[in-house]
């Protein structure tokens, strides 16, 4: 069982700031973007963050791990070239790092508040 107290300030707290929760909710892991409460705090509604379109309303209850409000980050990998590069170019060059052969280097950089 979750402390259902702090998920609520939680909850609170991102839709204050625009920012996900992260939590397991029926043994998936989701991240929402809450936008209110429903049922006198029995849970809380919200869009999915990878997609604003799908809106859910999650019971306390039924959350089996609360990680709360997460800082969204980007990761920012770069490539040298000297001249203005294709698509088929960038491709090509990620290929063989998504495939797990040539090692990635990357920087990642939290996005700032809203």
């Amino acid at each position: 069982m979750i402390d259902i107290s702090q998920a609520t300030l939680d909850v609170i707290e991102a839709i204050r700031r625009k920012r996900p929760v992260k939590f397991s909710y029926m043994e998936r892991e989701r991240i929402i973007n809450p936008t209110g409460f429903y049922g006198d705090f029995y849970g809380f509604e919200g869009t999915y963050a990878e997609e604003e379109t799908a809106h859910r309303k999650f019971s306390f209850d039924k959350v089996d791990d609360w990680q709360g409000v997460v800082l969204p980050y980007t990761v920012f990998v770069e490539i040298q070239m000297y001249d203005y590069p294709t698509d088929d170019e960038v491709r090509d060059y990620l290929q063989p790092i998504a495939d797990g052969m040539d090692p990635l280097v990357y920087s990642i950089k939290p996005r700032t508040e809203v």
